[in-house]
């Protein structure tokens, strides 16, 4: 009792909170505009005027989605490029610096011939001379690199969150500065959209390498979450993970980047959010100044293949030294469908803290799981997509008991309507989300940029609450009965050895 109160009473502060700063949910919805230059890119602004500074949040149509097949991991090779510089910010001479990096390109593309090709003598003679070749044009491109200048000249001027981030569905760019530092975040973003120079381009793919290593190939739950995704997805670009296949990464070329680039960074794929102390007026006169020279571009909707039915139960099993995991994933629909806060609620009920379901029957009362939990939307959430329930085993608990457990709570929502009670508790949580996220300006340009991009249109934030409201118990079923089916089951299981 003494929970529940104090639960209502953060909730109801929170939205006296968000009142205060800007009244009614319905005046901030009223309060946000919108523009669109002639090259198609959009602009989203929400003015909030009390403190001196901005969230600017950069959103391309853009993810794993779109990549050729063989080039898997390439969007996210270019968000690390994007932090490189451009013509003018990170070298101290682009013209002595570019025909370094087109020779680099080229002796690159000899060694990868080479190294693909069944011709030993070459592989034994040649490619030792055009590594060393490859390595002293690396030495000397060095020479005009200054280092990390585009985050550098960032940081000095007071930014604060500089961030990126590559999804299956998009890339987003975040930037907040000082309100007086608009016109520097103008520049430099339209710049590396306009301008960007891939150095340090072979090097960096070294990092990104690592970083698989270190979230894949040495990370046994990485290794069983990207099979359970290949698995999932036969047909459709979700299969392939976001980081992209180790052989994708090392073959990479400049020049494969440089055309996604050159075809997803453009005007009519761009969408820009921002959120904080700058007026409409100011902000239209930065976009025309500095982002109407980008091009509007040729992006047209593309064919993606979908995924078709799945029509049977898939099981991946790996061994490993790890702590033990079970995975039960469910095909559901794509973020606009109209069951998309069924399932938000779904989330809620299973994992949404210490009264959930599965958290009060497996953790707290029979101690068969140390944690559990469930997400939706993975790996993206344009299309179609999977639901996940998982849950860690506690010392001595076989992962398939665990498994049997999981199965029986899940298919409990296909029998049992969740009560009134729990599901206002639910809606209370969802709108509480909600409301938090409209009191950070970079939350909230964040999620302005994302509906309109992948969302139907920024508008649809705000019919959230609606949406919320309109859940009934029977709708809970329903879903859990069309989609908890067997036949539309992944099973993942990480067991000891």
């Amino acid at each position: 009792m003494v929970l529940k109160v104090k639960f209502t009473l953060f909730v109801f502060f929170l939205f006296l909170n968000v009142i205060f700063m800007f009244g009614s949910l319905s005046d901030v919805r009223n309060g946000v505009k919108s523009f669109k230059l002639k090259n198609g890119m959009k602009f989203i602004l929400f003015e909030r005027h009390k403190v001196p500074v901005v969230s600017f949040v950069t959103f391309v149509n853009v993810g794993s989605v779109n990549e050729p097949k063989g080039e898997t991991g390439i969007t996210h090779v270019f968000e690390h490029m994007a932090f490189k510089g451009t013509r003018v910010i990170g070298t101290v001479d682009y013209k002595k610096e570019k025909p370094i990096l087109d020779d680099m390109d080229k002796v690159f593309e000899e060694i990868l011939a080479i190294q693909d090709g069944d011709d030993e003598n070459l592989k034994r003679e040649k490619l030792p001379v055009l590594k060393k070749k490859f390595r002293e044009l690396q030495k000397e491109a060095e020479k005009y690199v200054v280092n990390n200048e585009f985050m550098r000249i960032l940081n000095e001027n007071g930014a604060e969150g500089t961030n990126a981030q590559t999804t299956s569905d998009y890339t987003a760019y975040f930037i907040n500065l000082p309100s007086n530092k608009a016109e520097l975040w103008a520049y430099m973003e339209s710049d590396r959209i306009l301008n960007p120079v891939m150095r340090e381009f072979y090097k960096e793919k070294e990092v990104i390498k690592e970083e698989r290593r270190m979230r894949v190939e040495s990370n046994p739950i990485g290794k069983l979450i990207e099979e359970v995704q290949c698995t999932a997805f036969q047909a459709h670009p979700y299969h392939h993970p976001t980081i992209g296949f180790m052989s994708d990464i090392e073959h990479a070329t400049r020049d494969e980047v440089r055309k996604l680039h050159d075809r997803y960074y453009c005007g009519k794929n761009i969408t820009i959010a921002v959120v904080g102390d700058i007026t409409l007026k100011e902000l239209k006169k930065l976009a025309d100044k500095y982002f109407s020279k980008i091009p509007s571009g040729e992006v047209k909707d593309e064919y993606i293949t979908p995924e078709p039915p799945q029509r049977s139960k898939k099981i991946i099993e790996m061994k490993s030294d790890a702590q033990p995991l079970v995975l039960m994933c469910f095909h559901r629909p794509q973020l606009n469908s109209p069951e998309n806060f069924i399932f938000d609620a779904l989330t809620d009920i299973l994992s949404g803290g210490n009264s959930s379901v599965l958290y009060k029957k497996l953790v707290i009362e029979e101690k068969k799981a140390i944690a559990v939990g469930a997400l939706s939307g993975f790996p993206g959430n344009k299309y179609p997509n999977l639901y996940i329930v998982y849950a860690f085993p506690s010392n001595g608990v076989d992962a398939n008991d665990l498994l049997k457990r999981l199965e029986d709570e899940l298919f409990r929502l296909k029998k049992e309507k969740v009560s009134e009670k729990e599901l206002e508790r639910v809606k209370k949580r969802e709108k509480l989300m909600l409301v938090e996220s409209l009191s950070s300006n970079q939350e909230m340009a964040f999620n302005l940029a994302y509906y309109e991009t992948i969302g139907g249109g920024w508008e649809n934030l705000f019919d959230s609450l609606k949406r919320i409201d309109r859940i009934a118990p029977e709708d809970i079923l329903d879903v859990a009965n069309k989609y908890f089916k067997e036949e539309n089951m992944i099973i993942g299981i990480l067991n000891k050895k």
